[in-house]
């Protein structure tokens, strides 16, 4: 979220009185004039059409190609303009007979020349090719300065210097142009000030020669003039560099070097400036845009402040030699002691003020004035120093008056940012070269004859300015300040979304519309830095630990089609318009693991983010990451809850290398009454390992209070949803003016200050020295441990069993991708597995029930299934007698037998087909536990017979509605359940998913199912079966059934996933075949998801396998080829659902029916004598009307039409 607030570089330009103004929504002007290429650059740049790196490619391109080009030709037009003040210490003045004031009329006769001129160029620029226009003039300037060579008297001098401020009159219009056509308002500073620096950097150049051109002439008394081989010498140089400038220069639509793409991409970078790109050729001169140059009040800033300042550029740059000369320096000292420090030192300057302007763009101002006071002092001091003596002192005074020439350039800056309209700029760039003319002529004459040497009145004269410039800068600043708001308050009333006011302004720029009349003109002033940090949130499809407020933000940003590039993209246009505030990506982890790590963080260094905070990275991982944003200077800042255990806190306190961010409480986000009365308590022990790494505490604040309270123990508060549902509710327009109230009010700072804070982080009143933002970024001074160090911190403890910070996995796949409140309950799960897996007492208590569940399940020989296809015999694993009518109560009998071992009052659980959530309301029955089961809507309704079943074993069912409806979005909300209740509950996950140590405990209890087939086949045949076949959705039967089997190569196991409507559709479950390795509810596996990272919408007949994940085992096994994956389509299940029916008289559940279709197949392909066993993991009464409804649809494709 951004506003829009003046600040240090206020770039805005005027608009018309109120009553001028025309707040309808629709255009005046564009409407109906814009051609298609204008609507497809404006809609190719709101649409993110190139990407960053194509982006960046393009511009590297042209800086390489046309800033060197920029530099000379600049450079060159300095040198041959001030070669003069050069030429006067070598002769000139004696050899030509100047005497009095001529000398200074060489000067002013230039400017007057240029100021003549600077119409009728800019005319002529904007009719004309620019690139052949610039480089004839500097041809022909060339030829000029070669011809002042052979001058004699002051008469030649005063014609050929009137004719040269005639032809270099365009260069600098046209670098402007240049300037604004190629590069975004956030690059303008900084690429001229490049270009502007080659005053200095030319400059030395040009003197080296010079003075290697004097010594010569020295040694050769009576051979030609120094001053005379100087103008041979420019001359020549201009001549040749000219032919450069004619390939080089050009607008985008007029130069050769870029392809039709490129010169369409440079158009679309431009777009957001709104100040008009090139994508129209406009050579029409139009007489109401000089109007409204002659109306805008910020010409005349520029005018008087171009004047202040060019005043004593005028004198110094033509008298600077002759005022080092009065300080007994020679002729050629004035070049190696005076004029190339000097200018080696306003390279450095110009380089400091460059790097800082692009990196805090809205510090134009702030430059322009911090420059002008070592001129100011300098001259100053100048001018008060005894007349004698102090030769150092009197040197280095006027050595810092160079710092003021950085104004100049930054001044020029605000004509391509805060000008559109191409005539308007035009009319804008002649009056500053009037303005610029008039002040050097006026410079050149103040300072006078007889006041030489020291000229005490002209350093008068220009200290007085620098003073006088000073003060228009604050006047012109506090105009842009009132501006601004003004403008705002507007556009406000026209009731227009941001977006719609932003392309509506991007439309009237293309057209060529002024920013004075364009009432959608976004100006380049300063974000309001409403937080000291601004914590930026990336959407994902399953969060597991966010309230209903970011969820629902979460829902609506992804159907708006956020994705980490669009994110990207906000934050590189709010650092172009001005924020300096430090941001934050916050997000899970599969977005940016999908994006690719490393490419990622170098775009996010690129387009100007700070850090990262992922609230699902285990810190074994967050060490690797943490070590790539050091790499590219990134901050990233761990989370710390109330349930974290010392050892865990030490290791993520040395993670930290700019902040912590604490969790105040335990359950999912947003906002809340009160905080939690052991937050010092938490505070404290995180102090203990935190060294002085500052923290900040969220979740749940949302008052003033809690700010205060927060305050007296916090260096810092994290405001989220309460912002988020400001936002939400405030009106389209004014969400941005709610937030920055609510702000005010909770900060209790007022709305116009640089530290007030809006969304993420924002530091209380008592932030740490260590955590102030400098330069956009976030750090800390504390040392930064790499990767080696942190896990040697990991693991110099020895681990109790109630730990594992690094948690088991099956090869990559597994892990605790959780936000940092489910950590606790996860260990004390995994310490509570730990004990009972191995005890004895436990085991014979689980077996107690078998015959309550049924157990052993039978198996059997399929005879006529066998006998139809032909093949291997097919055995059937019979889970669908157990009690509840599927494998599940192996699972929830053991989960809820060990949830009352810890202590658990409570059991929630998740399903999909219902089974699950029958098997787990059952046993809570048994035991006389509360039970709550989330289910989405959708397998609810086809799932109502166990919706029903459910509620009359006592159980509620919550019915969830979110997301597509279906086991995914029920995972997610019970997860969130269990988060706010982890003391009194358990959850029990009917999968083998979700993050460890749930796939070991799912896995576990569900292995009877493979134990006792080995042991029923060794009975049945003496040997074991040639394959085991099993239906995989999250995989918890086909783990049950393929474990015991995993180590035994003989035996062949095939996993036959829903194929849905077919892979070629985006409606299939088939993950293993499909999908790509991610992260989901907690655990690194194979799933579903977009090239974004989101995870995709499943379909299935079959509500259990209707999931876009898989268990990690099972993923394991298929990167070790141990398991091999199939997808049989919703026909194919029918099929197996048929004959299993009709043929075997077993009405199989949809699920087993996967495999039931899948063995028969593989049965075909096998000799007989071969044995198949097929894992029956449920019977099909549930099913039965689902088949009904789907049957005259896909019964016609298998031949079955049971219909009356």
């Amino acid at each position: 979220m951004t506003t829009q607030k003046a600040g240090n570089d206020a770039q805005v330009v005027s608009t018309p009185d109120k009553n001028e103004i025309d707040t309808k929504p629709e255009l005046s002007v564009a409407e109906g004039q814009a051609d298609l290429d204008v609507e497809d650059v404006v809609n190719a740049a709101e649409q993110h059409e190139f990407s960053a790196e194509q982006l960046r490619k393009l511009l590297w391109k042209v800086d390489r190609i046309l800033l060197p080009a920029m530099w000379v030709a600049s450079g060159t037009q300095f040198a041959d303009k001030v070669s003069i003040a050069t030429q006067a210490t070598f002769g000139l003045r004696e050899d030509t007979g100047l005497v009095g004031q001529q000398y200074s009329w060489l000067t002013t006769i230039f400017y007057i020349s240029f100021l003549v001129s600077e119409g009728p160029a800019n005319y002529v620029l904007q009719r004309l090719a620019l690139g052949p226009t610039v480089a004839i003039s500097m041809f022909i300037w060339g030829v000029i300065v070669l011809c002042i060579a052979f001058a004699q008297n002051f008469t030649q001098l005063m014609v050929l210097r009137f004719l040269q401020g005639v032809a270099e009159c365009t260069t600098y219009p046209a670098l402007l142009i240049l300037t604004a056509s190629f590069y975004t308002k956030r690059e303008h500073a900084m690429r001229s000030v490049i270009w502007g620096s080659s005053n200095s950097g030319m400059d030395i150049i040009t003197s080296l020669i010079n003075y290697g051109i004097g010594m010569e002439a020295q040694k050769h008394a009576g051979g030609l003039a120094a001053w005379r081989g100087i103008s041979l010498f420019l001359g020549s140089l201009t001549i040749v560099l000219s032919f450069i400038t004619y390939y080089v220069f050009g607008t985008p639509r007029e130069v050769r070097w870029l392809n039709p793409e490129e010169k369409r991409m440079v158009a679309i970078r431009i777009v957001d400036s709104q100040t008009g790109t090139d994508a129209q050729k406009r050579a029409e001169w139009k007489w109401d845009q000089v109007k409204v140059a002659i109306k805008d009040p910020q010409t005349y800033f520029l005018f008087f402040l171009v004047l202040v300042n060019s005043i004593p550029n005028g004198g110094t740059t033509s008298f600077g030699n002759l005022v080092y000369v009065s300080f007994g320096f020679s002729a050629l000292d004035t070049i190696v002691k005076g004029k190339i420090p000097q200018q080696l030192v306003s390279i450095t300057f110009f380089i400091i003020v460059g790097y800082f302007t692009l990196k805090k763009p809205n510090t134009r101002f702030l430059f322009m004035m911090a420059s002008v006071v070592p001129s100011f002092v300098g001259m100053l001091a100048l001018a008060l120093l005894p007349k004698t003596g102090y030769l150092w002192a009197r040197w280095a005074m006027f050595l810092i008056t160079i710092f003021g020439n950085v104004a100049g350039p930054l001044i020029w800056t605000l004509v391509p940012s805060n000008i559109a309209g191409r005539t308007k700029k035009s009319v804008t760039s002649t009056v500053l070269f009037v303005a610029y003319c008039a002040g050097n002529s006026i410079g050149a004459q103040v300072f006078r004859a007889q006041d030489a040497p020291l000229y005490i009145p002209a350093i008068v004269v220009c200290s007085t300015m620098y003073g006088l410039e000073i003060v228009i800068m604050i006047c012109w600043r506090a105009y842009y300040m009132w501006e601004n708001k003004r403008r705002d308050k507007a556009v406000e009333a026209m009731g227009l979304t941001k977006q719609e006011a932003e392309h509506q302004g991007r439309l009237n720029a293309e057209m060529d519309m002024t920013d004075y009349e364009n009432i959608h003109f976004r100006y380049n002033s300063q974000l309001a830095n409403l937080a000291d940090v601004i914590e930026l949130g990336v959407p994902f499809t399953d969060p597991i630990a966010d309230g209903p407020t970011i969820q629902r933000a979460n829902t609506e940003a992804l159907s708006s089609g956020v994705t980490i590039r669009v994110v990207l993209e906000l934050v590189r246009d709010a650092r172009s318009k001005g924020l300096t505030t430090p941001v934050l990506l916050m997000g899970y982890y599969n977005p940016f693991l999908t994006y690719g790590e490393k490419r990622l963080l170098q775009e996010c260094k690129e387009v100007g983010i700070n850090g990262f905070i992922v609230v699902d990275l285990p810190p074994e991982e967050a060490v690797t990451f943490r070590d790539f944003c050091a790499q590219e200077g990134l901050s990233y800042i761990p989370l710390i809850s109330p349930a974290t255990s010392d050892h865990r806190m030490k290791l993520l306190c040395k993670l930290a290398d700019s902040f912590i961010y604490i969790v105040s409480r335990m359950g999912v986000t947003g906002a809340t009454g009160t905080l939690s009365a052991s937050l010092p308590e938490l505070l404290a022990r995180v102090k203990r390992y935190s060294a002085n790494v500052p923290l900040a505490v969220g979740f749940g604040v949302s008052t003033r209070e809690h700010f205060l309270d927060l305050a007296k123990i916090a260096d810092a508060v994290v405001i989220g949803s309460k912002i988020i549902e400001i936002v939400s509710q405030a009106p389209a327009g004014v969400q941005a003016n709610k937030v920055q109230q609510f702000c005010a009010q909770v900060s209790g700072r007022s709305e116009t200050s640089s530290h007030s804070i809006t969304s993420g982080l924002t530091m209380s009143e008592n932030t740490p020295d260590d955590l102030q933002s400098k330069n956009g970024e976030v750090r800390v001074n504390s040392p930064r441990l790499d990767g080696v160090e942190l896990r040697r911190v990991a693991d110099e403890d020895p681990l109790d069993v109630c730990e594992n910070i690094l948690p088991p996995r099956f090869g990559e796949f597994g892990g605790q991708y959780v936000p940092e409140s489910l950590v606790d309950c996860l260990t004390q799960l995994e310490v509570g597995f730990s004990k009972v897996k191995d005890d004895a007492d436990f085991w014979e208590e689980y077996r107690s029930y078998y015959d309550y569940i049924g157990r052993p399940s039978r198996l059997h020989l399929a005879k006529r299934l066998t006998e139809h296809t032909g093949g291997a015999n097919i055995y059937l694993k019979r889970e669908d007698l157990n009690h509840t009518g599927s494998h599940k109560i192996n699972n929830a009998l053991g989960q809820v037998l060990l949830a009352r071992r810890l202590g658990k009052t409570e059991i929630i659980a998740d399903t999909g087909a219902g089974q699950h959530g029958v098997a787990t309301a059952t046993i809570c029955a048994l035991f006389g536990m509360k039970c709550t089961i989330y289910m989405g809507a959708e397998d609810a309704r086809r799932q109502a017979l166990n919706v029903f079943r459910i509620k009359l074993l006592g159980a509620q069912v919550f019915v969830v509605e979110a997301g597509t409806k279906t086991l995914r979005d029920a995972v997610n909300e019970a997860l969130r359940a269990w988060v706010a209740n982890l003391d009194t509950t358990h959850f029990v996950i009917g999968s083998a998913i979700g993050p460890h140590p749930f796939p070991l405990i799912v896995r576990t209890f569900q292995s009877v199912i493979g134990n006792e087939t080995k042991q029923q086949m060794l009975e049945l045949t003496g040997r074991l079966p040639d394959a085991v076949v099993a239906c995989v959705g999250g995989g918890s039967n086909a783990a049950g059934i393929f474990y015991p089997f995993s180590c035994d190569p003989s035996v062949t196991l095939l996993g036959i996933e829903a194929a849905g409507d077919g892979l070629n559709t985006a409606r299939h479950s088939a993950t293993l075949t499909t999908g790509s390795k991610g992260v989901l509810h907690g655990v690194r596996t194979y799933v579903l998801q977009n090239e974004h990272g989101q995870i995709l919408d499943t379909h299935s007949i079959s509500a259990g396998l209707d999931y876009p994940g898989v268990g990690p085992e099972l993923s394991f096994w298929k990167d070790s080829q141990r398991v091999t994956y199939q997808a049989a389509s919703n026909v194919a299940a029918l099929s197996g659902f048929r004959l299993m029916s009709q043929l075997e008289g077993i009405i199989p559940a949809l699920e087993s029916s996967h495999a039931i279709y899948g063995a028969i197949e593989l049965a075909k392909s096998m000799p007989k004598g071969k044995n198949i066993v097929i894992c029956l993991s449920g019977r099909g009464d549930k099913d039965v009307q689902n088949v009904a409804d789907e049957l005259p649809k896909l019964g016609p494709q298998i031949g079955w039409d049971l219909r009356f």
